[in-house]
């Protein structure tokens, strides 16, 4: 029997405000259509609450399993792996309603990727986003919480997670998997009401804020010869090594896309990092530096000849550094404890969580441009606002320190140093 026949609507309790909630499994394109049609229709500050089931373990792209949306007191699940859901991406690009998420970020980069396969070519970023984990920090929930935690802390509902790790491309889906991806929506937009109940206007500015720039960093195409410059462990390479790094970035990005395989599959970042130190030219080298058996039969002729086409390029002097650079230079420590410190007090005074403005890699991706003359992360927007001028805690970091701050001689050669 077709998979899809097994798919039937039902109806669900709706534990909050104890209602029964209809649950249609769109099974034809007419469906489809018809829910399209409602999105479209709606008006701005009407709420769509939506989330996603993918899979991303082996491939470079993400494989669109399931769509969930919650409508005006029903939900609607969409399955992509067997309907043409086109005009539905289409809507919710254009909808003005404010389109609900939680942690939405993978999201909506799996729906820009499945836009581009419908032949759009714009990012499907709403016109409205919304985010009910990031506004939960703002109204001082820890990060860390899923949504099981935070619809439990504030609605006093459980939420099964026995489908957390299930696989989303078996069909037909369970009932089980079915009823899990119905919760998963159903209440997001009580979650989100709740929370703009507790945040000031200021906040809730500061939020809006955030979001935005949160989702339109997703439609932003991401250089491949920057990527080098996020990774963790970077900024202890010398030049020469970081140089190498770059250019094994751009050639795994452009291998991996060719063939759709995970990044990680061929070469995790931390293993990168070990291979532009350590410099194998071997198999059994390659595997002292942390590559995976399977990954060095798969793979290991491809990285050697990698890496010795890397080591034959001249450093480059202009390159720019890693963000994590600046952690190795003079007074990196003494800066981060006591900006630590101000930046948490800043966090309590608001009642929001400090993850929002103090995490390592925000204040050395704002300390990094802000040394190259640029305003951004905690020198821009509402960081700004909050935080106020950081120039003082960032000019305790001396910029283009000489290597001897790295004593296993790994820091960055300079000119020498000068201060900021």
């Amino acid at each position: 029997m077709n998979a899809r026949r097994k798919h039937a609507s039902f109806s669900l309790r709706e534990r909050h405000e104890g209602r029964s909630v209809q649950v249609t499994f769109c099974k034809t394109v007419t469906e489809v259509e018809r829910l399209s049609e409602r999105v479209a229709e709606l008006k701005a500050g009407e709420i769509l609450a939506l989330d996603t089931e993918f899979l991303r373990t082996t491939s470079y792209y993400p494989v669109l399993c399931l769509i969930q949306v919650a409508l005006k007191g029903e939900v609607f699940l969409l399955d992509p792996l067997e309907l043409d859901i086109k005009v539905f991406i289409r809507a919710l690009h254009d909808t003005e309603a404010t389109v609900l998420t939680f942690a939405g970020g993978e999201d909506w980069e799996c729906l820009s990727y499945e836009m581009a396969l419908c032949g759009f070519s714009d990012r499907l970023i709403p016109k409205h986003p919304g985010d009910v984990q990031l506004l939960a920090a703002f109204a001082g929930h820890s990060w860390s919480r899923g949504l099981a935690a935070v619809t439990e802390d504030l609605l006093g509902i459980s939420l099964a997670k026995e489908e957390t790790r299930s696989d989303w491309s078996v069909r037909p889906l369970t009932p089980s998997q079915i009823e899990y991806a119905a919760l998963d929506v159903l209440y997001l937009e009580a979650l989100y009401a709740r929370l703009k109940e507790r945040v000031s206007p200021q906040l809730f500015a500061y939020y809006e804020e955030e979001v935005t720039l949160r989702a339109l960093s997703v439609s932003e195409d991401e250089e491949p010869s920057e990527i080098y410059r996020k990774l963790q462990g970077a900024g202890k390479l010398n030049l020469q090594e970081q140089t190498l790094l770059q250019y094994l970035c751009q050639k795994r990005e452009a291998y991996c896309q060719e063939r759709d395989l995970s990044l990680s599959r061929f070469c995790p970042n931390r293993t990168l990092i070990v291979l532009c130190e350590k410099k194998p030219l071997s198999q059994s080298a390659l595997l002292h530096c942390g590559v995976r058996p399977e990954a060095l039969r798969k793979f290991g002729p491809k990285l050697i000849s990698l890496i010795k086409e890397g080591l034959r390029l001249k450093p480059d002097e202009e390159l720019p550094p890693p963000y994590d650079a600046c952690s190795h230079q003079l007074g990196y420590s003494d800066m981060y404890a006591k900006l630590s410190e101000y930046l948490t007090a800043k966090a309590q005074a608001l009642h929001i969580m400090p993850e929002l403005i103090l995490s390592r890699k925000l204040i050395n991706y704002s300390l990094t441009l802000w040394q190259e003359g640029f305003e951004a992360g905690l020198n821009a927007g509402w960081k700004r606002e909050v935080t106020g001028d950081l120039s003082a805690f960032f000019a305790m970091v001396r910029k283009d320190c000489p290597v001897k701050v790295n004593p296993a001689g790994t820091g960055r050669r300079s000119r020498g140093a000068e201060s900021v």
